[in-house]
């Protein structure tokens, strides 16, 4: 397929066109603008025969880096991919790549093509208006921001999620807008675990991770062990726990176990994301609320420095009927146990300033037992429903509703408000 596109690569010398691989010598003198410092290829015209096609020219590139630069000790100052178009199945491995300034791959639609950059080094990253299959980014390291949108207009989407365990980066994540799939899938300690949309445990964030304005995973966004100096926020945001695995029907849609948030964890707000995309029918009253999470949230032993904004929320547990004893031989974990029927899980949860629900819905219980608040606790105009149990935590031979409120062990430093607020099932203080 023919496109209007252009790519650059700046490099730290000329390159030869000797140096090329031999299939694109033909044409390459044709289409190359080969100056002092940089590469480019263009076509600025979709319609003219003999120029370079999309896919050709990504093919191009993944040779030439992969197989005729070392990437780990020539430094190559950008690469930009602007415009390309194609579905052809490619992976361009950009691993161990050292960028002195950006990565750019702007209004490029690719949905078969998977991109590594594992253990590179780059300046800023920006994806925006792009559609890939596979971003896997392990052990990146970015001195400057990671782009991939800023509002549903100019959404990232990818169908197999992002990859960014054990990343630094210096700057802001910004994913608002993003469309996140998730076929990065785990099997450790020898039995499935869900699929995740957003991958990033262990990330150290100099600045903030922005997860809203029209975000939306398909499966579960894991954040665990992280350090994020700035906030994260995911107002506008719709997060989902992923489809069932066998006999495992995942639970935690957003995972925010063991991390330090130097800034605040705004998930809601006082009015409504114009950003956010249209909540599935499940979802009642969905005019309603400007964060939304179909499995539930988990902040266990997590550390926020500033305020907890659930304002305006949704969020709907999912029971598992998995048979830990029956499928694996072994006891169910007694953590795993505590976590069925949550909507929001936070045991041993710091915060360093005020937590505030309010104009919000919770099926499945609040966990707050040994949490830390440092300024007010206030739940206002909200419902909260404990799930319906049977002998062992599923909907059948239903006996009770489980507890709507934990607050055992809590320690709050201000005062504690709960008005106008409907709770199914017992509270435990």
């Amino acid at each position: 397929m023919l496109s209007v596109f252009k790519i650059v690569l700046r490099l730290a010398h000329k390159i030869s066109f000797d140096d090329l691989p031999s299939q694109f010598q033909k044409w390459a003198k044709k289409t190359i603008a080969n100056q002092e410092g940089y590469i480019r290829w263009e076509n600025k015209d979709s319609s003219t025969q003999g120029k370079l096609c999309s896919i050709s020219a990504l093919e191009l590139v993944r040779v030439l880096l992969s197989d005729h630069l070392d990437l780990a000790r020539n430094t190559i100052f950008g690469v930009e991919f602007t415009g390309l178009d194609s579905d052809v199945a490619i992976k361009l491995n950009l691993s161990r790549i050292n960028l002195k300034s950006s990565l750019i791959l702007k209004n490029c639609r690719l949905p078969n093509v998977t991109i590594n950059l594992t253990k590179a080094t780059l300046g800023d990253l920006d994806f925006h208006g792009s559609e890939i299959k596979l971003l896997e980014a392990t052990n990146l390291t970015s001195r400057g921001n990671l782009s991939f949108g800023g509002g549903a207009k100019k959404c990232f989407r990818s169908s197999g999620g992002i990859n960014l365990e054990n990343s630094f980066v210096g700057g802001v994540i910004d994913l608002r807008g993003a469309n996140l799939g998730g076929d990065i899938i785990t099997e450790s300690s020898g039995h499935p675990e869900p699929s995740i949309s957003l991958k990033a445990q262990r990330l150290i964030c100099k600045s903030s991770l922005l997860i809203g304005d029209g975000f939306e995973a398909s499966n579960q966004v894991n954040l665990n062990d992280s350090r994020i100096e700035g906030s994260i926020n995911a107002r506008g945001g719709f997060f989902t726990a992923g489809s069932r695995i066998g006999n495992l029907v995942p639970r935690t849609a957003l995972s925010i176990k063991r991390s330090k948030i130097g800034g605040s964890l705004l998930l809601g707000d006082k009015k409504i994301s114009k950003e956010m995309k249209a909540l599935p029918e499940y979802v009642e009253n969905q005019q309603d609320f400007s964060f939304a999470s179909f499995g539930s949230v988990n902040l266990v032993n997590t550390e926020v420095g500033g305020i907890l904004d659930l304002r305006r929320s949704w969020i709907k547990s999912v029971d598992s009927s998995l048979n830990w004893s029956k499928d694996f031989g072994t006891p169910e974990p007694a953590e795993e146990r505590l976590d069925m029927g949550a909507s929001l899980y936070a045991r041993g949860f710091k915060l360093g300033k005020t937590l505030v629900i309010s104009n919000s819905q919770f099926d499945g219980t609040i966990w707050f037992d040994g949490a830390e608040i440092g300024g007010l606790f206030s739940i206002s105009n909200t419902r909260v429903s404990g799930v319906k149990r049977g002998n062992r935590g599923v909907e059948m031979n239903v006996k009770y509703f489980s507890e709507s409120l934990v607050l055992t062990g809590v320690k709050i430093f201000k005062n504690i408000e709960i008005y106008k607020s409907n709770f199914i099932g017992s509270s435990v203080f």
